[in-house]
């Protein structure tokens, strides 16, 4: 919901820019279905949903958007929710769509999912892809994808549930690290 707030133009046309100048290396947060109704011609394939690692570009916002779009007012109208306006979509949502315009086929029926640069085809759903991605920097910069995947993923095993909430930078994640390296430390002595 909070991703759903207006934002000031400045915010969004900065935010736009950084979405529109990266590199953008995708963390597979789950995989999208293949849905077939009753013959081969209802068939589509949702696209996988996605998170950036470096500019936190995602389409996990997507489904929540349509089930809230049902009850929004219309464009020109502002939604209040306590008080606080919202837009329809995320700014994340629609450069998705208009980046990935092309990777949708069948009339918008299916996704061509090899368009995302992976960073590994196997999926890992954690609340900050960035930050994790960042600390895997800091403890092997000359790593690979798949290694950098690999340490993401024993973060994130490490990492307790307030953690994975609260924490949003890398001066945030001291313990954190701390926890890494004292296991990357028994593993060594085994």
């Amino acid at each position: 919901m909070r991703k759903l707030r207006k934002k000031t133009l400045n915010f969004i046309e900065q935010r736009k820019k950084e979405i529109l100048n990266c590199n953008h290396l995708f963390l597979l947060l789950d995989n999208g279905e293949e849905i077939c109704e009753r013959n081969s011609s209802d068939c589509y394939i949702e696209e996988n949903i996605v998170e950036c690692v470096h500019c936190g570009l995602t389409n996990k916002f997507k489904k929540l958007e349509f089930v809230l779009s049902n009850d929004l007012p219309n464009e020109f109208e502002v939604n209040y929710v306590l008080g606080i306006p919202y837009d329809k979509m995320t700014i994340e949502t629609e450069m998705f769509n208009k980046i990935f315009s092309k990777s949708y086929t069948r009339g918008d029926k299916s996704f061509n999912n090899n368009d995302l640069n992976l960073i590994s085809k196997e999926k890992l759903y954690i609340c900050n892809p960035k930050l994790l991605y960042d600390l895997a920097l800091i403890i092997n910069p000359d790593a690979n994808n798949e290694e950098i995947f690999e340490i993401m993923k024993k973060i994130n095993s490490l990492e307790s549930y307030s953690e994975k909430i609260r924490l949003n930078t890398v001066e945030q994640s001291s313990n954190l690290l701390e926890r890494y390296y004292k296991y990357k430390e028994k593993v060594k002595k085994l």
